[in-house]
This record gives C-alpha cells, sequence and structure tokens, in this order.
C-alpha cells in the first residue's frame, strides 16, 4: 500500500505528487456574494435558486473604479478561447 501515499510539504503546503492548481479568492467579491444571499434570505418569499445565485454572481463581479461601477460586463474573450466564433 505504499502506492496510495501522498507526500505533503509542510513548508509551503503543496501536496507532492498530485496535479498542481492555483486558485486565488477574492475574499470582497465572496463577501459581496454572500451579503447578497442574505439578503434575498431575508424576504417573506422564496426566490428560485436560479435567481438568488444569478443575482449573486452579478454582483460578485462588480468592478469598482474611482470614477465609475461596472456590473454584468459581458467577457467576449470566454467564448473564443473555448472555440466558438
Amino acid at each position: 500500500m505504499e502506492s496510495d501515499r501522498v507526500a505533503v510539504d509542510s513548508s509551503n503546503l503543496t501536496v507532492a505528487g498530485t496535479a498542481f492548481a492555483d486558485y486565488e479568492i477574492d475574499h470582497y467579491k465572496q463577501l459581496y456574494r454572500e451579503y447578497v444571499r442574505y439578503l434575498i434570505s431575508q424576504s417573506q418569499v422564496r426566490v428560485p435558486v436560479w435567481l438568488e445565485e444569478g443575482l449573486a454572481q452579478i454582483v460578485m463581479d462588480i468592478e469598482l473604479l474611482d470614477t465609475a461601477l461596472i456590473y454584468g460586463k459581458i467577457d467576449s474573450r470566454k467564448g473564443i478561447m473555448a472555440g466558438g466564433g
């Protein structure tokens, strides 16, 4: 059973022998998302899950600049990268 073991390097918190994925978490965006979900949960009528998550994703993706607030931006590069036209 020696092949089932995974070596963990505690000095840099990576796992040896596994595929490495670099995840970046924006804590402010997560806070915005959870705040929207909290506000929606306070309503008398339960909204559909797809609407709740859609609104949370839109608010989570807000870009706040000094002179503008950008929300609902469509990234057209995603379709090109995936092979779309």
